[in-house]
């Protein structure tokens, strides 16, 4: 028996699918099942391949049963990179020999035919690989840093509506490579809409030629004025490793006949687009009344009541007042340390995302950032920040708030795999932008606290 280890390409571009092979052969029976060790595969992502069913060989007249184990490999650095050795361990038959001069041989003449488990552990070679950066040439404004083999495609469920209706957009690029890699697509300028968030989801499969699949992105759009609008095309920028060169693929444009809404025939509210004459023609209206008196609160009229009256006396009594409410807290606080730590999450988030704000180096203020927000669920719902993982928060999220909107929920999915993809992203690929992250953070930290105050 013997085992080998070997790789499609010695030299891939960064991100670029690169495919392992185990090759286990056997000319004797085994005991139970084999045992693999897989490599370390340091500077890589990998995804686990289906085995393929058994198969047999001839090798040098002799006949082999042959197993396979395979995975998927993404380089995410450039330069030499080492796949380490990997193991595998069974169990053979081993008979027993009859030795006829030996003390127990009447035992051994007995026990013929019986056989035992002999362990054998089997190691592949390491093989290196030297992977190959982008190339700068010819690369795309706007390059995300995909690399395989896509298509793309963009459509709409209806190509009639009226100004409210909802539309949505469907963007589904699939094809070959890594899947998970491809970040958020980018749309048109859509000023006739109302744009919600873009939700995305993967559609994954696997077979002895690598990852392929499909990543869906859904986007409701709701039309502000009435005519005949159109979506301008949407587009993807890839390279394409086997051609070694990038490319650049753009959707079809979309048209859509837009009729006015019930509430534009009941004289309601916005504008719609000129009419043939130029003028414009109202749609809706929103009424936001003036009030011409304002009521002063009753805090700001005792504090001029108080500047007013001089009363002088009333300063130590205030400063007693101070210091037993400075007690009454501490007091409360050291008797229950989760709930004054959920009080100051929301002011330590914001203090975190202004310090991701103002450091100057990008990886380090998207660090800041993620922890702004990974600290912020730790605190609210008191639990270690370190560990903290998706499916945990929203979890926490469905027990301890069930009213939260939906949009909440994927908002928080889609900043944290953005946040995510930043910190994990092959180095050079992916370039974040902290303002925009702080903002996005930012405004999600306030939602959540908003709701989970309620």
């Amino acid at each position: 028996m013997f085992v080998t280890a070997t790789i499609d390409d010695a030299h891939p571009f960064i991100n670029q699918q690169v495919l392992l092979t185990v090759r286990f052969h056997t000319a004797v029976p085994l005991l139970g099942n084999i045992e693999w060790n897989p490599p370390a595969t340091k500077g890589f992502l990998n995804e686990d391949l289906p085995p393929p069913p058994p198969q047999e060989t001839v090798i040098k007249g002799r006949r082999y049963s042959v197993s396979e184990i395979q995975m998927a490999l993404f380089p995410i650095e450039s330069g030499p990179l080492t796949i380490g050795q990997s193991s595998i361990r069974c169990q053979v038959h081993r008979g027993m020999a009859v030795d006829p001069f030996a003390a127990d041989f009447f035992n051994q003449f007995f026990s013929r035919g019986i056989t035992t488990a002999e362990p054998k552990t089997l190691s592949t070679r390491r093989i290196t690989v030297n992977a190959r950066p982008l190339p700068e040439a010819g690369k795309p404004p706007g390059f995300a840093g995909a690399v395989g083999e896509f298509r793309l495609r963009a459509e709409t469920d209806r190509s009639e509506a009226a100004v409210g209706d909802a539309i949505n957009l469907t963007v589904t690029i699939e094809g070959k490579g890594n899947l998970k890699g491809l970040g958020e697509i980018a749309l048109p300028e859509l000023p006739q809409f109302r744009a919600y968030e873009t939700v995305s989801s993967l559609n994954q499969s696997k077979d002895g030629t690598g990852v392929k699949g499909s990543k869906v992105y859904k986007t409701v759009l709701v039309p502000k004025v009435s005519g005949d609008i159109v979506i301008l095309p949407i587009k993807l920028n890839f390279f394409d490793p086997k051609a070694e060169k990038y490319v650049s693929l753009q959707s079809d444009p979309i048209p859509l006949k837009i009729a006015p809404g019930q509430t534009a025939a009941a004289g309601a509210t916005g504008y719609q687009a000129p009419a043939a004459n130029g003028a414009i023609l109202p749609v809706t209206e929103d009424i936001r009344h003036v009030h011409d008196a304002m009521e002063v609160p009753t805090l700001h009229r005792l504090e001029a009541a108080l500047a007013g009256a001089g009363w002088a006396h009333l300063f130590p009594l205030l400063l007693l007042f101070a210091a037993s409410g400075f007690a009454s807290h501490r007091g409360r606080s050291l008797q229950d340390p989760a709930r004054w730590r959920a009080r100051g999450a929301l002011a330590k988030s914001r203090k975190r995302i202004r310090e991701g704000r103002s450091e100057r180096d990008p990886q380090r203020a998207t660090q800041m950032i993620s922890e702004a927000l990974t600290g912020y669920l730790a605190d609210k719902f008191d639990r270690p920040a370190s560990g903290l993982t998706l499916r945990q928060v929203l979890d926490l999220l469905k027990q301890n708030a069930p009213g939260l909107p939906a949009g909440h929920l994927e908002q928080l999915k889609r900043v944290w795999n953005e946040l995510e993809l930043f910190r994990f992203a092959p180095a050079g690929t992916y370039h974040a932008d902290p303002s925009s992250l702080a903002d996005g953070v930012g405004e999600l930290v306030r939602a959540l606290d908003e709701e989970l105050r309620r």
